[in-house]
């Protein structure tokens, strides 16, 4: 019994250690869960699971949920796929070769949570969503993008301008993201996101019922949720990648038929350890049966796009 409970204290990580100060009894409890007398059962925690897989990548190469973790390398899976994503204008360049444009979204070529994000939709209208507020120049969007670079928001100097996606005709509104949490075919929970006229969140079920994990308590607002369709075509490109779990991004989008188009792919979100229990229980059943879908499809000897095997 002591050894397993090292074991799975030392699984916790030292993110839980330092994040959550909560009693080290009350953690160790969280972490063990149920534990019979002649058969060990711990409790699905997909924070756990997500760390293990981590710690594995690290161990023995990433999985290949990361070889679409790279943005030109996602827009070609998806079109290899038949699904749309917003048209690139221009891909990997510095910032000294970085073309006039009056209307586009400029971002980090690599990045997360919006950092180095600028939509433009005027040279004189250029939102920030980061910091929700507008600059009205170009000179004064390349010396934000400096800024940025130079305090470290966005590590590298790469950078990409895609179309800028819109939500209403009138082209003023940009699409808000729907986040879909996919575990090998199916969607265990979906993130919507505002970032215009304010950051705010909203969470849903697999069937569309209203969701709270804990961990937006603060920035929370009544989204427009998604569509059963839009639903499957998560669950359907989830199901092409040998992986129990990505989450898929897409923005909504007036002018497409599915009333959305590609964003990224994220192998792994962050912020995993402010799920509530009960929420990352439940992600982490998903996870654990995608594994053994997985399993069964591998034994089956299912085959995969070229781009995961190297």
């Amino acid at each position: 019994m002591l050894k397993m409970q090292r074991l799975l204290s030392s699984l916790l990580g030292k993110e839980q250690a330092c994040q959550q100060p909560a009693s080290s009894k009350n953690a160790e409890k969280a972490a063990i869960g149920r534990l019979h007398e002649n058969n060990y059962f711990v409790d699905p925690s997909f924070r756990l699971l997500m760390g293990l897989r981590n710690s594995r990548n690290k161990l023995a190469k990433a999985g290949p949920e990361w070889r679409l973790n790279r943005k030109d390398k996602a827009f070609r899976y998806i079109r290899n796929q038949g699904f749309v994503h917003p048209e690139v204008f221009q891909a990997r360049c510095k910032l000294n070769d970085l073309k006039f444009f009056s209307r586009g979204v400029i971002k980090p070529h690599l990045g997360a949570n919006a950092r180095g994000v600028y939509l433009v939709f005027s040279p004189e209208r250029i939102f920030h969503p980061a910091s929700q507020s507008w600059l009205s120049s170009w000179d004064a969007l390349i010396k934000a993008l400096r800024d940025d670079l130079a305090t470290n928001r966005v590590r590298k100097d790469l950078w990409s301008v895609e179309e800028l996606i819109t939500e209403d005709e009138a082209g003023e509104v940009p699409g808000r993201d729907l986040k879909f949490y996919c575990f090998y075919g199916q969607v265990g929970l979906v993130l919507e996101v505002q970032r215009f006229q304010g950051l705010a969140y909203c969470e849903w079920d697999s069937q569309g019922q209203f969701l709270n994990t804990g961990k937006y308590q603060d920035q929370r607002f009544l989204g427009r949720g998604f569509t059963e369709a839009q639903k499957q075509i998560a669950e359907r490109l989830s199901e092409t990648i040998p992986a129990p779990f990505m989450r898929i991004d897409f923005i909504c989008s007036a002018k497409h038929s599915d009333g959305m188009v590609f964003g990224e792919f994220t192998p792994r979100p962050g912020n995993l350890y402010k799920f509530d229990s009960e929420s990352d229980k439940m992600l982490g059943e998903f996870y654990l049966k995608a594994e053994r879908r997985l399993e069964i499809d591998f034994l089956r000897q299912k085959k995969f796009a070229k781009v995961f095997v190297k």
